[in-house]
């Protein structure tokens, strides 16, 4: 894999996270499990990217009407018999993301919070896109409750890439199993 930048493959990872959007706490997870990413996830490498991704105009925070579940990623690769080599069956996580196809709006995909949760966005940053809070206070204020998404033509490229966009085509049920299919497949 080559190697990205940092800042896209942030906002890739949020992106394909879907309409649910992701916590800070599941970001830092899917990033030290993301092949090629370039840097180290360490408190300082975490304020730098936060301040980075908390300025981008392709992203909104919302704060969720309570704590969202711990992100659980599971490597099926570690369960392999030692005997046979097959992979064993293991006890799957708590879904965290149940599905709840959001319709008629601009927005397409699943969120079982959208219309409860609070759009926050302007209590991070400005209209400009200059932080308004450190990552040690947004984590203070909203912990777990807070989740950042990516908007719909981002959200889109990450799963299509640049060449297609065949979702006009799609009934929202099809989009929902696509945009579910991308959070583990790209990964």
């Amino acid at each position: 894999m080559e190697k990205m930048d940092f800042l896209e493959a942030c906002i890739d990872e949020i992106a394909l996270e879907g309409l649910d959007g992701i916590t800070i706490s599941a970001l830092w997870r899917r990033l030290e499990n993301r092949a090629g990413f370039p840097l180290a996830l360490d408190v300082d490498s975490k304020i730098y990217i936060w301040t980075w991704i908390s300025r981008s105009l392709d992203l909104e925070m919302f704060e969720l009407p309570t704590a969202r579940p711990p992100l659980v990623i599971v490597n099926r690769f570690q369960h392999i018999c030692p005997e046979t080599g097959v992979i064993m069956e293991t006890e799957p996580p708590e879904e965290i993301y149940p599905i709840a196809i959001v319709k008629d709006v601009p927005e397409r995909g699943s969120c079982a919070t959208y219309k409860a949760r609070r759009k926050v966005t302007d209590e991070i940053r400005d209209e400009e896109g200059k932080n308004l809070l450190t990552l040690a206070e947004t984590v203070k204020k909203w912990g777990e409750r807070l989740v950042m998404v990516a908007n719909q033509d981002t959200r889109e490229f990450s799963i299509y890439g640049p060449e297609m966009r065949p979702w006009k085509d799609m009934s929202n049920i099809q989009y929902c199993i696509l945009e579910r299919v991308a959070r583990f497949k790209k990964r």
